[in-house]
């Protein structure tokens, strides 16, 4: 080892790092590696450096000689690198002598695994289903059970008249919104599109909130406006601002009904029960097709949600029950034998008991099972 320089005993270096030294360094140059540190250690102490300046040094010495001139390699290191190389190379071997055996598989675990991965996104597209709209625990869904072909059918619409009697004649409802969708054609200009348009009483967005990218509410129902999807606006104006415009939505024949755009809805998530590109109030359907809201003779259908205390349903289902003669009367090949009222994230949605409705509904349970089945012999 080198003569180290020791005139009056100073401190010796950090132990610490002598420690850590000697652990990663080759042990036939330890000494050697060592007496330089110990060297520049003592030389700096000597040129006047202070004691924690020179032991920083050291530990920054002992650090960049972590190189592989000096790292040591044990047995186990020496013979892991070989093993593995070896073991990599039988496996190259084995498959390309077994390479559509092991193609077979891969691709099968691969399907499998995006199976898997797609029966995740189903069950949470489920299990989140319309946990989009908020204080719904008061809101409830009015299905109408009807006779047809000797079949008992439950269904989520109820006759157009009913309207007028949830909301004038029977106690106990404080806020009642009507719904119903279909697919018309909409111009924009000289271009026409298909799109899916709802038809919304003027309480719909308070049962239902549902936040404005921009516009506004204030003229719902008052002038003929309507509302627009995100993507929808960016589809028909691309960057511009999309209100003021003006739509023409056509519902069969000479039906037309322009509406200004009054709002762009903000970003919503896919699994909610009202999925629609434009929303109109109810009126302007009625307009077009001259219909009489009270008029129990007419053959149309609506889906209603209303606002009640959970101890008034029984009695408000008792009232309505009493004007189903009203309705069967020019219905006999839809007879209506009872109403119901079902909360608005009622089990029996996600059972897809329904015969027939206008809002979104859940992925069937079937599916989980068909895609479980397909897993298993994958």
């Amino acid at each position: 080892m080198r003569t180290r320089y020791n005139p009056e005993a100073p401190p010796g270096p950090p132990r610490m790092a002598q420690a850590l030294f000697r652990r990663y360094c080759r042990p036939d140059r330890q000494e050697e590696l060592e007496g330089d540190l110990e060297e520049f250690y003592y030389k700096r102490l000597k040129d006047g450096s202070s004691l924690w300046k020179a032991r920083f040094f050291y530990w920054w010495n002992v650090i960049r000689c972590y190189r592989p001139y000096a790292k040591s390699k044990t047995q186990n290191n020496m013979l892991l690198y070989p093993l593995f190389k070896s073991y990599f190379k039988l496996a190259l071997r084995h498959s390309w002598q077994n390479k559509w055996s092991v193609l077979i598989n891969v691709v099968g675990l691969g399907m499998a695994l995006s199976m898997c991965v797609f029966l995740y996104m189903m069950y949470a597209y489920n299990f989140e289903f319309d946990t989009y709209y908020q204080n719904t625990d008061d809101i409830y869904r009015l299905h109408g059970f009807t006779i047809e072909n000797n079949l008992e059918r439950r269904n989520e619409t109820s006759p157009v008249a009913l309207d007028d009697v949830l909301r004038h004649k029977v106690s106990g409802i404080e806020e009642v919104a009507s719904y119903y969708a279909r697919d018309a054609s909409v111009s924009k200009g000289n271009e026409f599109f298909t799109e899916r348009v709802a038809f919304v009483s003027s309480e719909f967005f308070d049962l239902f909130e549902t936040p404005l990218w921009y516009g506004s509410y204030a003229t719902f129902g008052e002038q003929p406006v309507a509302y627009i999807s995100r993507e929808l606006a960016k589809k028909y104006y691309g960057d511009e601002i999309a209100l003021d415009k003006v739509l023409s939505i056509y519902l069969g024949g000479s039906r037309k009904r322009e509406v200004i755009i009054a709002g762009v809805f903000d970003k919503m998530p896919p699994n909610r029960s009202f999925f629609n590109e434009i929303v109109v109030h109810h009126q302007e359907y009625a307009d077009a097709y001259e219909l009489d809201m009270n008029d129990w003779g007419n053959h149309r259908y609506i889906a209603h949600f209303i606002r009640a205390r959970a101890e008034s349903l029984e009695n408000i289902e008792r009232e309505i029950n009493t004007y189903i003669p009203l309705q069967n009367e020019g219905h006999q090949e839809r007879s209506i034998i009872r109403f119901e009222f079902v909360p608005f994230l009622s089990p029996t949605i996600a059972n897809h008991l329904l015969w027939r409705s206008y809002v979104g509904q859940r992925v069937r349970p079937s599916v989980y099972v068909i895609f479980t089945a397909l897993i298993a012999m994958v």
